[in-house]
């Protein structure tokens, strides 16, 4: 048993097809199954079983997953240390990113990490800030980005940025359309769609709602992108973070970007860490080309 057919085994298990995992592992689908038939031998269990619509995990291929995903993090986990014995500013690192953020800040770190950090290995997982909290806690992730604070002892927090918010609608929107700059008390009284439960943005929203006594509209979007098109659609107005608007994002030609304002709404940017994490110098770099970036998510006056 190796690691290598370890992993060949969470790959398969992920893809749910021996010709995908293959692709995603680079070696032929023979040699993938030869190499799965072989750990299975040595297990001396069925771990998958083979249907022609892909494979069904047996109840004893389910509870090895588990420790193979374990396995395999701790291999990744030595192979760090060593790397960053040579050199603290090399290795893998997995940071987690809220999906109302991540997409439209990636494209503007992305190219700056690849540049300064060449000796590092970035891998970024998407997900709801609940989530991200819960994986950075069993180490499933080094870092993440989230939208709150979080408050536990055992992390390293560090305020990012505060991004500002927009006013997004079609053209023919009232507020859209002010003879004057927009303010939050303009929103007294307006109907504005929210993401559905679970989404930071949602919360952040709601708190602004709250204080300009703004409507919330009884039709929720279950993703950011299905909010953007439903406000270019005319179907409501919404609040959106600044970095979703601004290039290389390209917007809908029906969508409207009113700015706001002083004092304009925004949220709090955090990037948190476990204190006991062996990567925090690469966290700090992290950290360092995030800021640098950080101006973008205010309006220039």
């Amino acid at each position: 048993m190796n690691i290598r057919d370890l992993r060949y085994f969470t790959v398969l298990v992920d893809e749910r097809s021996f010709t995908k995992a293959a692709a995603r592992c680079g070696v032929s689908q023979p040699t993938l199954s030869t190499q799965i038939r072989k750990l299975e031998e040595k297990i001396g269990a069925t771990l998958v079983e083979r249907a022609s619509q892909g494979i069904i995990i047996t109840p004893v291929g389910q509870e090895i997953l588990e420790y193979a995903r374990s396995i395999i993090d701790k291999a990744e986990a030595i192979q760090n240390y060593a790397d960053r014995a040579k050199d603290p500013h090399s290795g893998t690192f997995t940071l987690g990113m809220f999906p109302t953020l991540g997409p439209y800040l990636l494209p503007h770190i992305m190219h700056r990490i690849q540049k300064e950090l060449p000796n590092i290995t970035v891998r970024l997982v998407e997900e709801k800030s609940e989530i991200l909290s819960e994986m950075l806690s069993r180490g499933e992730l080094d870092g993440i980005v989230l939208g709150e604070e979080p408050h536990d002892e055992r992390l390293i927090v560090k305020h990012l940025f505060d991004e500002e918010f927009v006013f997004a609608s079609t053209a023919d929107h009232p507020l859209a359309n002010l003879d004057r700059p927009l303010t939050v008390e303009d929103l007294n009284g307006t109907e504005l769609l929210l993401l559905t439960e679970g989404h930071c943005l949602r919360q952040q929203s709601l708190e602004i709602c709250h204080t300009a006594q703004a409507k919330q509209v009884d039709f929720r979007a279950s993703s950011f992108p299905a909010l953007r098109y439903m406000v270019a659609s005319g179907i409501g107005a919404s609040l959106f973070p600044r970095f979703s608007v601004i290039p290389p994002i390209m917007n809908p030609e029906t969508l409207k970007i009113t700015e706001f304002a002083q004092p304009r709404p925004s949220r709090h940017i955090y990037f948190a860490m476990r204190a006991s994490s062996p990567l925090i110098t690469i966290g700090e770099d992290l950290q360092r080309i995030i800021m640098d970036v950080a101006p973008m998510a205010k309006k220039e006056d």
